[in-house]
């Protein structure tokens, strides 16, 4: 199974990737993660890709071959949404933020709107994390929230999740990323498919 992950620098798209990598260890899987795309910086365009099973050899893959695509970043979804099998699953957050190199230099980085039309993809879920966060007053534990969605999708147990967050994070903000996958988790449970807004 490939799981794409995107977003912008600074939504610690990477961390994520390394939590999905660390726990998928834990669980005795093979595991293959690709050095990321784009621009780390702030606001930059982000992505990795981390390869789940057993017998794997490479850590990357093409057009259409992807499994599961979490966003933490609606234009970003769409950028990757050519990596993503005709089955698969999209998982994404709702906010629209355009990367810096997308803007002219004097603009503030701030809110965008989603396209229009949007395009209407059955395989997109839409989900409010950033809401989510920002209502818990954590807001950068957003990349948490959408680990928890996808680890509904994921034959990961709770224990492997637990423990690569906590490997994976200091202990000052170790409770409130616990508390926002679990949040993700719930969220993905209980949510249908959804336009965003």
């Amino acid at each position: 199974m490939t799981t794409l992950i995107a977003g912008l620098g600074g939504q610690g798209v990477v961390l994520a990737s390394g939590v999905l990598a660390q726990a998928a260890l834990l669980a005795g899987y093979d595991v293959r993660q690709s050095e990321m795309h784009g621009l780390s910086q702030r606001f930059g365009s982000v992505s990795s890709q981390v390869r789940i099973g057993k017998g794997l050899y490479s850590t990357h893959r093409g057009h259409g071959a992807v499994d599961l695509l979490v966003s933490l970043e609606g234009f970003e979804a769409f950028k990757q949404l050519p990596f993503l099998r005709p089955e698969g699953t999209a998982m994404v957050n709702r906010l629209w933020r355009k990367p810096a190199a997308a803007k002219p230099p004097a603009s503030v980085v701030g809110a965008a709107t989603p396209p229009v039309p949007l395009p209407n993809d059955p395989r997109i879920t839409w989900f409010s994390g950033t809401e989510a966060t920002q209502l818990a007053n954590c807001p950068r534990s957003l990349n948490f929230y959408m680990l928890g969605v996808l680890s509904t999708r994921m034959e990961i147990d709770d224990i492997y999740w637990h423990e690569a967050i906590g490997a994976s994070t200091s202990k000052r903000g170790r409770d409130v990323n616990y508390d926002m996958f679990a949040a993700g988790r719930q969220s993905a449970i209980r949510a249908p498919s959804s336009r965003p807004s």
